[in-house]
C-alpha cells in the first residue's frame, strides 16, 4: 500500500528493525530509507539486497523462501545481547555513506572531472 513521505518517515522512525522477506528483487530503495534513519535491516538474500545490507554490520540476511530462517534472524535480533545495537550503528553508518549528500557529491565530482 502506498503511504505519502511524511507517514513512511514516521513509520520507519518508529521502527526497531524493517524487514524485507523479498522472494525476488533487483534492489530496494526501503532499504537505503531505513539506513537513512538509522534502522537496521534483515532482507532475504535477493537481488542487490546483499550489496547494500552487510550482514551482520547493518543487518541481517537470510535465503528467500525460508521462513524457519527470518524467524529465527528475528529472534537473534531482539535476544543477542547487543546485536541491535550494534546493528542500528552500522545502519546509521550506512546511511551517513549512502545517502542523498554522499550521492549527489559523487555526482557532482563526475561532472568536474568531466569538465577538466
Amino acid at each position: 500500500a502506498y503511504l505519502p513521505a511524511a507517514e513512511a518517515a514516521a513509520r520507519m522512525a518508529a521502527a526497531d528493525v524493517c524487514v524485507l522477506p523479498y522472494r525476488t528483487a533487483t534492489q530496494s530503495a526501503v532499504a537505503t530509507a531505513a539506513f537513512a534513519r538509522g534502522v537496521p535491516v534483515i532482507a532475504t538474500r535477493v537481488g542487490g539486497l546483499p550489496d547494500a545490507v552487510a550482514d551482520g554490520a547493518s543487518g541481517l540476511l537470510v535465503p528467500p523462501e525460508d521462513p524457519s530462517a527470518l524467524a529465527a534472524a528475528l529472534a537473534r535480533f531482539f535476544e543477542e545481547p547487543g546485536l541491535a545495537e550494534r546493528l542500528a550503528k552500522g545502519a546509521a553508518e550506512a546511511g551517513r555513506r549512502d545517502g542523498w549528500a554522499e550521492l549527489v557529491a559523487a555526482i557532482e565530482h563526475l561532472v568536474n572531472e568531466r569538465r577538466r
